[in-house]
C-alpha cells in the first residue's frame, strides 16, 4: 500500500501542477492578461510544469519506494557481532571485497562492519581488492596467497563470496589456516563442502532464518527478517 500511495500522489501532484500551467498560458495566448505580466507568467508555468514532472519521477523511482539501508547495515552489524563472538578472543581479521566501490550492497555493510569490528578492539590487518576471475568468488590463487600472507590472523572475512576450490585444493589446505568468514555468497550450495572441511567457518546466506516479526526493532530481529547464518553445525539449511 505504501508504494500505491507514493505513486498516486505524485500523480495528483502531477496532474494539479500541469493543469494549471497549461491554464496560464492558455490565458496568456488567448490575450486576457496584460501584456507586461506574460513573460513572468510564462516563465513561472514552464518551471511549474518541470517541477511537476520532477514529482511524477521521484514518485516512480526504486530510490523512492525503497530507500532505507536498514538490511544492509544489519548484515554488516550482526555479521560483525557473530564474528567477534566467533573469534573468541581473537584480535586481527583480513577483509576481502570488491575493487570498485560502486556497489552498495557491499560498500553500506562493509562500513557497518568496520565500525562494529572496531569498537570491539579488533584490529583490520589488511583490506585486499578481489581478483574477480569469476564473479562473485575468490580465485583458487588468490585464496592460497592469503593465507601464506596472512598466516597468523584470526579470520579472513570475505565480501565478495567463498573461495573456488577443486576437491584437490581442499586436500592442500592445512588445518591450520585462518578460518574465512563469508558474505555475499551467490550459490550457497557451494559453501557445504568448504564449511564441512572447516575451511568456511561463518557464512551468511540471504534467506530468513527463522519467522520474521512484523515489525522488527532491533538489529538482529532486522538480520532474522532478511538473512542468516550457516556454520558446521547448522549445514542443514543449505539441503
Amino acid at each position: 500500500m505504501p508504494i500505491l500511495e507514493t505513486i498516486i500522489r505524485g500523480l495528483v501532484q502531477f496532474v494539479v501542477q500541469a493543469v494549471s500551467a497549461i491554464g496560464n498560458i492558455t490565458r496568456i495566448s488567448s490575450g486576457t492578461l496584460p501584456r507586461p505580466n506574460r513573460k513572468i507568467i510564462v516563465v513561472v508555468s514552464l518551471l511549474t510544469i518541470v517541477i511537476a514532472l520532477f514529482l511524477l519521477a521521484r514518485a516512480f523511482s526504486p530510490v523512492r519506494i525503497s530507500s532505507t539501508p536498514v538490511p544492509l547495515i544489519v548484515l554488516g552489524e550482526v555479521t560483525a557481532q557473530e564474528t567477534v563472538r566467533q573469534l573468541n578472543g581473537g584480535s586481527q581479521i583480513v577483509i576481502i571485497k570488491q575493487a570498485s566501490d560502486d556497489d552498495r550492497s557491499v560498500t553500506i555493510p562493509l562500513k557497518a562492519f568496520r565500525k562494529v569490528i572496531s569498537a570491539a578492539g579488533i584490529q583490520i590487518v589488511a583490506t585486499v581488492n578481489a581478483v574477480n576471475e569469476q564473479p562473485d568468488a575468490i580465485p583458487a590463487k588468490q585464496f592460497f596467497h592469503l593465507l601464506e600472507q596472512y598466516p597468523k590472523v584470526s579470520a579472513i572475512v570475505s565480501f565478495v563470496g567463498a573461495p573456488r576450490l577443486t576437491d584437490m585444493e581442499i586436500l592442500q589446505v592445512r588445518s591450520n589456516v585462518p578460518p574465512w568468514i563469508v558474505l555475499n555468497e551467490p550459490f550457497p550450495h557451494k559453501l557445504e563442502q568448504l564449511i564441512r572441511e572447516e575451511i568456511v567457518q561463518l557464512a551468511v546466506i540471504s534467506e530468513p532464518g527463522v519467522a520474521g516479526v512484523k515489525k522488527p526493532k532491533t538489529a538482529r530481529e532486522w538480520f532474522d527478517r532478511y538473512y542468516q547464518f550457516v556454520t558446521r553445525q547448522s549445514l542443514t539449511v543449505l539441503q
